[in-house]
């Protein structure tokens, strides 16, 4: 059995695999959209099938599967759902040896990142609050859920996730965070272990703002889940985050006297009224689930069995005008 130590450098290694994606927004003015991860199956010649979105309009809706040969059954996949407002995760991997075999890891994955930027103004009625300092607070629901199973302790499992939001311009106060991550330690370790902030919770945010003035917003989630392939037992891990991430509007607006403002407007880059909570898109086929992560690692199971090479199973869906 490999030791905690080692589970827990790996359990530090997903949380620092999350890279960062806003290098190629902060070359392209808001608003836009990004979608972007992989799905990956190694033995001994390791394969990743990636996908990358970007584009100022949504939805986008982007997925992959992998498969890897050598009857290994060893899968990864990731699926993306963001538009403004809104970002849906799902990410899997499942592996196994079929023997004890070279010593080589066998490992399954998936890996995925949303994200949405824009610039907003909040303009009050009241002309004398024009370019004053003031206070927003707004929320965030955030839900998900973690899964991993070690082969019975032997092999490694496990994921974590990344929240980032900036609102604003100032440094630090504008900006906000929250990670955590989960792995199956085994019998001897407690079994599966969740650690850091809730998954499941409606995060409440206080920023500072300039009235009348244009700001930044962008929210990133990552999410990340492997899998090392045990002997004969499958190594699985998942994260769904697939019904995750909504922007749950302004809770209140007030002056640099702490004096709530009320009569205001808000004009944004994206169009979307920033003061108001996002809803889920009402059809449930736009939306991420884990159902659908699982179906694409079966299908890469089948896919490993009736043929000698790799298979590869993508899908990628249009986006549709705002």
């Amino acid at each position: 059995m490999r030791s905690l130590r080692r589970k827990a450098s790996y359990t530090l290694a997903v949380l620092l695999s999350f890279s960062a994606s806003g290098a190629r927004g902060a070359e392209v003015p808001p608003p836009w959209l990004d979608a972007q991860g992989y799905a990956a199956a190694s033995t001994e010649m390791p394969q990743q099938q990636p996908f990358n979105v970007f584009q100022p309009t949504g939805p986008i809706s982007t997925s992959a599967a992998l498969g890897s040969p050598g009857g290994t059954d060893t899968s990864g996949a990731a699926a993306v759902y963001v538009d403004y407002g809104h970002i849906g995760i799902s990410v899997g991997g499942m592996a196994r040896k079929p023997d004890v075999g070279p010593s080589s890891d066998i490992v399954g994955s998936g890996s995925a990142v949303g994200e949405w930027s824009d610039l907003f103004t909040i303009q009050p009625a009241n002309s004398a609050l024009q370019f004053t300092q003031g206070t927003l607070v707004f929320s965030l629901p955030l839900s998900g859920t973690a899964n991993a199973d070690g082969a019975g302790g032997t092999q490694l499992a496990g994921g974590g996730w990344n929240l980032d939001v900036q609102l604003g311009t100032c440094d630090p106060g504008c900006t906000f965070s929250q990670q955590g991550s989960w792995i199956d330690q085994g019998p001897a370790g407690g079994g599966f272990v969740y650690t850091g902030d809730p998954i499941a919770g409606l995060m409440h945010v206080s920023v500072p703002i300039q009235f009348a003035a244009s700001m930044p917003l962008d929210v990133k989630l990552s999410v990340y889940a492997q899998a090392l392939g045990g002997v004969p037992e499958f190594a699985t891990a998942s994260g769904e985050f697939g019904h995750t991430l909504l922007w749950g509007g302004f809770e209140s607006v007030t002056d640099s006297h702490g004096a709530t403002v009320s009569d205001y407007t808000v004009m944004s880059s994206s169009g979307t009224d920033w003061s108001k909570p996002v809803s889920e898109p009402e059809q449930p086929a736009e939306t991420i689930s884990a159902a659908a992560v699982i179906a694409a690692l079966a299908s890469t199971r089948s896919c490993l069995r009736t043929s000698n090479r790799a298979s590869a199973c993508t899908r990628r869906r249009e986006p549709r005008g705002r």
